[in-house]
């Protein structure tokens, strides 16, 4: 996934053009999810839950996809119009590449934003299934909801993208995590007798959308970060950045998921509970909704001060596009 990022951040050089590629991957993405939860629901299995059986089907599925997607992938998309050639006359090492991307302010605060995000999220996330199944027992309706609500996140991801082109970028990102808000502080008020399937299909639809601006307009934001990094190092480290967004990703929603459960347990909650305390549902209150909707609340700020925006960047656009033209004169 680092390489196919970082091939997908060069093969546009306007900013815009950089989130509409982006917005078709994050679109991709969900289709196959959509299919992941609609393969159980064909005739041929005995059962709409998921399944080993299932699971084994969707594997062959998704290993045919893939090869076939990449053969069209390597034959037809070019191979990084927009780079450049290195232009330092010795070879970066290790310790100038960790100390070039750690002084790089858009790259550092768009990471902060992107942590207290992910945290946030990586939270609600870790406990959602829990939340539904075992407090409000309504576990059955987890993966159809979850079918629709896909639906719309593939659909979401080119709706970010026209509001993106409209907004800006951070502004668009800003505007996700207040719906993803706003879902968060939803999940306070779901009870057994409230949490009807409508009420949980809004829920988890509108955090679905929220979570696509997440998943879409970092890396779009990344993407031009890496453009200014080529204009002040004079070479490309855009794997290395996707690198560190990679790891982020995954760590961000494994440990927030980790941190969740942990801190529910430690408040009181009890998974093997068939009915929970009034200081299980409070523990669960206040690590589904209280402490997510805090960090993403914070990372609205933090959006904000993110110094690449996409006039800075058609100013970094057009700074390497007139170094490049004085180095095919210097040739």
């Amino acid at each position: 996934m680092i390489s196919h990022l970082a091939w997908g951040a060069e093969l546009a050089q306007e900013s815009q053009q950089k989130t509409a590629i982006f917005s078709l991957y994050r679109a991709a993405g969900y289709v196959g999810l959509c299919v992941f939860y609609a393969l159980p629901l064909l005739p041929a299995f005995k059962t709409p839950e998921i399944s080993p059986e299932s699971i084994r089907i969707s594997a062959y599925v998704s290993a045919a996809i893939l090869v076939f997607s990449i053969s069209l992938c390597l034959k037809f998309v070019p191979e990084s119009p927009n780079s450049e050639p290195p232009m330092l006359k010795d070879s970066p090492t290790v310790a100038s590449g960790t100390r070039e991307v750690f002084t790089n302010r858009p790259f550092l605060v768009l990471m902060g934003a992107y942590v207290l995000c992910g945290t946030g999220l990586g939270i609600w996330y870790g406990m959602i299934f829990l939340f539904v199944d075992v407090y409000l027992r309504k576990g059955a309706l987890f993966a159809p909801i979850y079918l629709a609500a896909f639906a719309v996140g593939a659909v979401s991801s080119i709706g970010w993208n026209s509001i993106s082109a409209r907004i800006g970028k951070k502004a668009a990102w800003a505007a996700g995590m207040c719906v993803a808000f706003s879902s968060v502080l939803l999940t306070f008020w779901l009870s057994p007798q409230t949490a009807d399937p409508w009420a949980l299909t809004l829920v988890l639809t509108a955090n679905t959308i929220g979570l696509v601006s997440f998943e879409l307009l970092p890396g779009s934001i990344l993407a031009d970060v890496t453009d200014y990094s080529l204009l002040r190092d004079r070479h490309s480290r855009v794997a290395t950045y996707f690198s560190i967004y990679m790891f982020a990703t995954k760590a961000l929603f494994a440990l927030g998921g980790a941190l969740g459960l942990g801190l529910a347990g430690f408040l009181g909650f009890d998974p093997h509970l068939q009915v929970q305390s009034e200081h299980g549902v409070l523990a669960l209150r206040i690590v589904m909704a209280l402490l997510p909707g805090v960090l993403i609340i914070a990372s609205l700020g933090v959006i904000y001060l993110i110094p690449m925006d996409e006039r800075r960047h058609a100013v970094v656009r057009r700074r390497l596009d007139q170094r490049n033209e004085r180095s095919v004169v210097r040739a």
